[in-house]
């Protein structure tokens, strides 16, 4: 058990994963309401957990965490806490070659607010950003380091310039190029994959920005994050077969957002009702291949 700065008591619980080490840090008093909620949501952070095992590797930890010990009857509803989450990354006694990725030599720690769980894309868009690439050397860099993520990059400050207002703030911290590929990596997962309750949130200027860069250059983004992080293309392009071969293919974009069609009867149909249809085939993969095991 440990305590806050208010020296409220807090506890861990742990949750079971193949992939991660996952935690829910909570108070004492609130323990069976926020686990509960955190139990709801178990389906949806499994299914978003197996689409990034490609990180299992580099011993993430997540811990989701409880920010208000007076909140007695949450909804859980994403508000505007003081932080969202963060990633932290801390230097141990291994080292290993810069010929490989910095990640493998760091205890890495992915913290989420259980009021805003859809930070959780963004923040592991900066571990994927710092596992990097070697360069022609052989020498690994950040990803958001190299110069094929300078055209949207670039784009991004633009849409940023156009967006911000007289109240927002950090203007330095939202222009640096990791900050950039965090909210790039959050718009191309959800973008390819349904929205859920674990990843809707209510986007910053950075995600907003972003949104708008992939809407005005959807080949120059979609292609670059597909080559850069191509574990995760592999999935969205077996889900995308899967979901084919029983009777739903992207139609394009709309006005509304992204429009998908029935194949069998051309019926149009948008994101949220995609998004139920979607739940369904996957799930019904899911149970019967439990079913056979």
């Amino acid at each position: 058990m440990r305590s806050n700065l208010l020296n409220i008591p807090m506890t861990d619980v742990h949750f079971e994963n193949e992939h991660f080490s996952v935690v829910l840090m909570t108070y004492k008093k609130k323990k069976d309401i926020t686990t509960a909620y955190f139990d709801s949501m178990s389906y949806e952070l499994t299914e978003f957990l197996d689409r990034m095992k490609f990180m299992k590797p580099y011993d993430i930890k997540i811990v989701f965490v409880d920010d208000k010990s007076g909140d007695k009857n949450p909804d859980f509803k994403d508000d505007n806490v003081r932080t969202r989450g963060f990633f932290l990354r801390h230097e141990t006694k291994y080292e290993v070659p810069n010929t490989m990725s910095p990640m493998l030599a760091t205890d890495n720690n992915l913290h989420v607010s259980m009021y805003s769980t859809g930070s959780i894309v963004h923040e592991f868009g900066h571990a994927v950003n710092y596992v990097g690439k070697p360069d022609s050397q052989g020498i690994y860099h950040d990803l958001s380091d190299y110069s094929d993520f300078t055209p949207i990059y670039n784009e991004y400050l633009k849409e940023l310039d156009a967006l911000w207002g007289p109240h927002d703030y950090d203007r330095a911290y939202y222009s640096t190029r990791d900050e950039a590929w965090a909210a790039g990596f959050n718009i191309y997962y959800n973008a390819s994959f349904k929205n859920t309750k674990l990843t809707q949130s209510n986007p910053k200027i950075r995600e907003r920005a972003m949104e708008n860069v992939m809407k005005k250059n959807k080949e120059l983004f979609f292609t670059y994050y597909a080559q850069n992080v191509p574990e995760l293309e592999a999935v969205y392009q077996k889900e995308q077969a899967v979901i084919e071969e029983n009777g739903i293919r992207f139609a394009g974009w709309s006005e509304r957002g992204y429009a998908y069609q029935n194949i069998d009867t051309d019926e149009i149909m948008y994101l949220d009702e995609y998004q139920d249809v979607v739940n369904t085939i996957l799930r019904d993969i899911v149970d019967q291949e439990q079913l056979e095991m």
